[in-house]
């Protein structure tokens, strides 16, 4: 039976490193000796440095053979995602030119090891339609990821694991009206193969143009949670929406109006976010002020429902 798939939030790394960890020279040599494939992979390290992670402990690992990105998971979220799908998703997007090859792909450990893009932490910003065309090349793609994304069934499979929590599960109930005034999302299309977190850090620039990494939560899902979320995500304006849906459309064989759908879509891409905060707060993880993130995630939603019923 496929494990549980806990939605994220924006990308691990469009956090500041706070409860920043200390040793991360000491975590990596922990885990080379741990998996001798990957210290095979590896070889010589000659520096490593944290790069921000709210769900995994990410490092940037440099050697005389070039720089590499180790991601390894952190046990409190440990069973909260389908590696075997995330290994299958990610080798089909790697076969199609969205993602970056695998040098280890583990899914027993959910160890993941690439070669690193790009220089320094701090990823750069995406252009609205460069983003646009690798969505639509992804969602045109002629394979079948496994899993689904359903972001209604999600939600309310998130406020049952904060049963026990009255307080926190009260915070959602504004959201809650909201959502049950939406109704059901089902009439969105036909689910197509998603990355399910398209956030700034999870797209980055390699020698033949964007790429995307971390697809923990890929599945199929209907297009406009993709889109969605990345608008977003990225903080899209009224202008930077337009050319992004635009360059989409562009590269897509047939393109629906999708844009009051993407609205309903923002609205429940924010509860998820929303959701997945308050978990994180319960299960103890310091690495951001989550409480603070789940209310910031609320009144967008709300703001977003207020221009919706306008």
């Amino acid at each position: 039976m496929p494990q549980k798939r806990s939605r994220p939030p924006a990308s691990d790394s469009t956090f500041p490193a706070s409860g920043y960890e200390e040793g991360a020279q000491a975590v990596v040599s922990a885990a080379l000796r741990q998996y001798p494939d990957l210290r095979q992979a590896v070889g010589t390290v000659q520096s490593v440095s944290r790069l921000n992670g709210l769900t995994n402990r990410v490092y940037r690992v440099t050697t005389p053979d070039g720089d590499f990105v180790l991601r390894l998971p952190r046990a409190e979220n440990a069973g909260l995602i389908d590696r075997d799908a995330e290994a299958h998703n990610l080798l089909l997007a790697c076969e199609h030119g969205l993602a970056p090859p695998a040098v280890i792909l583990d899914p027993g450990s959910g160890i993941l090891l690439t070669r690193a893009i790009g220089h320094g932490t701090s990823p750069q910003s995406v252009r609205p339609a460069a983003l646009g065309r690798l969505v639509a090349d992804l969602h045109s793609a002629p394979f079948r990821f496994r899993g689904v994304l359903d972001p209604d069934r999600l939600i309310v499979e998130q406020r049952v694991n904060l049963e026990g929590r009255p307080a926190l599960l009260a915070s959602f109930n504004p959201l809650a009206d909201v959502l049950e005034r939406l109704g059901s999302a089902a009439g969105f299309g036909a689910p197509v193969p998603s990355h399910g977190d398209l956030s700034p850090g999870n797209v980055l620039f390699g020698a033949d143009g964007p790429v995307l990494i971390d697809w923990e939560y890929s599945a199929m899902a209907v297009p406009a949670w993709d889109l969605a979320y990345a608008i977003l995500e990225h903080e899209f304006d009224a202008g930077e929406e337009r050319d992004f849906l635009a360059a989409y459309a562009q590269n897509r064989n047939a393109m629906t109006d999708l844009h009051r759908e993407i609205l309903k879509m923002k609205i429940r891409c924010d509860a998820v976010s929303m959701l997945w905060a308050l978990g994180q707060a319960t299960k103890g993880n310091n690495s951001t002020d989550f409480e603070a993130f789940a209310r910031a995630r609320l009144e967008r939603a709300l703001g977003t429902y207020s221009k919706l019923s306008g």
